[in-house]
């Protein structure tokens, strides 16, 4: 479906973002790995290239934007061209009630989660405006429609990225540049499983908040991503789609 195309995911050394980079892989793209963990992303690599075809991993922390930068120009050095952005980079935060939260701590994970996603989509969008077509997707939240407690950076950041998503949708949409964004509710994932499995009181709630009584695997939300970058989704743009499992729509 997607041969001799070109994609670009950050944050792709594991969970959604690797799943991501392995659907891209699988459907025959050529797939730039970017992460700040350059160990990690070897690693994820190597899985990824048992999908055929190339892969590029580069150093990316997306709050510096001559790094951005510099990894888009690898990319463009290596493959000659960029087809699909993934930007998928971001950390959760510091868990803490909103009036107890120091700046450091607000300004860290806006400064990741949107100062570096407004970063990537610049830098993609140039080059997307400069060759006449792309597609970008963001990873937004399902915390930026349904709030969570102690979540007041991470909420505010997911929000702004859906925020943003429009925006560049809609000053792009006659250029053939699409913008859209997932919202994933909870996943299991390296990062998550240490809170999710077994019983723990966080684990347990977060379980009875989805109506599908399971938690997403990446590879659920990675499929809906691709399928949003890919032409198979021409005509959509400005988008949020939430994979939740019905927690949205309330509890069962």
């Amino acid at each position: 479906m997607l041969k001799g195309k070109v994609a670009l995911v950050t944050g792709s050394k594991s969970g959604i973002g690797l799943a991501t980079a392995k659907i891209f892989a699988r459907e025959g793209a050529k797939v730039a790995m970017a992460d700040v963990d350059m160990a990690g992303l070897a690693s994820a690599a190597k899985e990824v290239s048992q999908y055929g075809g190339e892969v590029l991993t580069i150093k990316m922390d997306i709050s510096q934007e001559k790094e951005v930068e510099d990894g888009l120009q690898q990319i463009l050095n290596k493959f000659g061209r960029l087809d699909y952005a993934v930007n998928n980079a971001g950390i959760s935060g510091t868990f803490r009630p909103f009036a107890e939260l120091t700046n450091e701590e607000f300004d860290q994970t806006i400064n990741i989660d949107l100062r570096g996603t407004f970063l990537t989509m610049r830098a993609e969008l140039k080059h997307f405006v400069s060759v006449g077509k792309g597609s970008i997707v963001n990873t937004s939240s399902l915390g930026s429609v349904v709030a969570n407690p102690t979540m007041g950076p991470y909420i505010a950041a997911k929000s702004g990225v859906i925020g943003m998503t429009k925006s560049a949708a809609v000053d792009y949409a006659d250029k053939n540049i699409r913008v859209n964004a997932v919202a994933p509710g909870v996943t299991y994932t390296g990062m998550t499983k240490s809170v999710l499995d077994g019983e723990n009181e966080l684990g347990n709630l977060a379980m009875s908040l989805i109506p599908m009584k399971r938690y997403a695997k990446p590879e659920e939300i990675a499929e809906v991503i691709v399928f949003l970058a890919s032409e198979k989704a021409s005509f959509v743009t400005g988008q949020t789609v939430v994979i939740d499992g019905g927690s949205s729509e309330g509890s069962k």
